[in-house]
């Protein structure tokens, strides 16, 4: 798909009551399928050579079924995600679990992209409900490149320390992606988050700007939301893995 097929709304809805469906439409969609084969005198022959068949019928198993999740918000509201498992409603209208305080913080941005940032953030700030966020510092770049950016974050962490700091870059830029992160989690010690100039580009931004304001809100030790474990003296760990672009089998 192209940016602009992304960014069609009616596009995507479109493309969304083909791929996102429900079991019973996807059985029946297979079942479609599998009749089309059976139909199919020259498959079948084909099939025959090899001493094979398509069974008309799905193979049925017993399987079972999980009760939906809960999930807890501020003020001890607890809602049931049902049985699609979408809570992105509920992002916009609960308040957070464990809410933090975001009060210095730094915005690095080409100066290009000043104005949709400005906009963006100022999205974010309606959509963050109960998770404060104050204005943040800005500085705008000429020189948006790998340098450019270490050169001005280097000097806001020097001036500032901050918080927390959001870059803006422009699409995919893995060798910016990396000189943002070296000198945010490896030469200091400095939540990061970085956006691309794509989140200015949607027809509705706040969906988005709720989305990257709950994670701000986990980067400086928030909870967006909390779930009842029934099990004690449990701790689930994971594991990321990062695949080096540039070098193939390699993984940290």
């Amino acid at each position: 798909l192209t940016n602009s097929q992304r960014n069609d709304a009616s596009l995507k809805m479109l493309l969304n009551e083909q791929t996102h469906l429900s079991p019973a439409a996807r059985m029946q969609k297979i079942k479609d399928f599998s009749d089309r084969l059976l139909k199919n005198k020259l498959l079948q022959r084909e099939l025959s050579n090899w001493n094979m068949k398509i069974d008309p019928n799905m193979l049925e198993v017993t399987g079972k079924i999980l009760p939906s999740e809960k999930l807890i918000f501020g003020d001890d509201c607890m809602i049931d995600v049902g049985e699609d498992g979408d809570w992105a409603v509920a992002f916009r209208e609960k308040n957070l679990f464990k809410p933090a305080r975001l009060e210095d913080w730094v915005v690095v941005t080409p100066e290009m992209y000043s104005f949709e940032a400005k906009k963006f953030i100022a999205e974010m700030m309606k959509s963050t409900r109960n998770f404060h966020l104050s204005d943040p510092r800005w500085i705008e770049i000429e020189d948006p490149t790998p340098e450019g950016y270490s050169f001005h974050m280097e000097k806001a962490i020097i001036d500032f320390n901050p918080q927390l700091m959001m870059v803006v870059v422009q699409g995919r830029r893995p060798e910016i992606f990396t000189r943002v992160m070296k000198k945010c989690y490896v030469e200091n010690t400095v939540p990061c988050q970085v956006i691309t100039d794509k989140c200015f580009t949607y027809d509705e931004t706040e969906p988005i700007a709720t989305k990257v304001a709950i994670q701000l809100n986990c980067k400086i030790g928030g909870s967006p939301w909390s779930i009842h474990i029934p099990v004690s003296g449990l701790m689930v760990v994971g594991i990321d893995a990062y695949q080096d672009s540039t070098k193939r089998n390699t993984y940290f």
